[in-house]
């Protein structure tokens, strides 16, 4: 009995000089369960309607090289080829840059004239949201504060065995 009392006593006294003060607590702001999203930021899907035949194209790949570093992440740009720009079996042009899809996309857009583009497809239908390259910096600013309408979370593997990506998607609408 008086071992358990020293005991005791002994648990109190230490209790009492033990520290009371603990260097960076984590704090739990969120109310446990997941942790709350990144915040999610308005991007922009600029397309760069361009060809290899194509005099002027090249400065539009610069006017979107520039929003790409002035916005990062933000951006994400795509040079779509097709049209009477990006031929095919030309000697002169032997790499073949258009696919099915860019074909599709050229003559469903009525694109007739290069360089031209579209942001987030803004002024759709056509022919409004096409642009010219000197626009698009304007039209990023100009939605730059915008909510987002949606948020698309990608992830990707690739099986090197079969050569085969498999992409996921997660598509969550914040907005109506």
């Amino acid at each position: 009995m008086k071992r358990s009392i020293l005991f005791t006593a002994f648990l109190l006294l230490a209790g009492l000089w033990s520290c009371n003060k603990i260097d960076d607590p984590i704090k739990d702001t969120n109310g446990g369960g997941n942790p709350p999203p990144e915040e999610t930021l308005q991007k922009f899907l600029v397309e760069d309607y361009t060809g290899v035949k194509c005099k002027n194209c090249p400065d539009a790949a610069k006017k979107l090289k520039e929003l790409e570093d002035a916005f990062g992440d933000r951006i994400v740009g795509i040079a779509v080829h097709g049209g009477f720009f990006s031929p095919d079996n030309n000697p002169d042009y032997p790499l073949v840059l258009h696919n099915q899809y860019s074909l599709d996309w050229v003559n469903f857009f009525g694109i007739n004239g290069w360089p031209i583009g579209m942001v987030n497809r803004y002024d759709y239908p056509p022919p409004g949201n096409l642009k010219s390259p000197g626009t698009w910096a304007t039209l990023v600013n100009d939605h730059i504060d915008d909510e987002p309408k949606a948020r698309i979370e990608l992830s990707a593997t690739y099986d090197t065995v079969l050569r085969e990506v498999t992409i996921n998607s997660d598509l969550s609408f914040l907005s109506t």
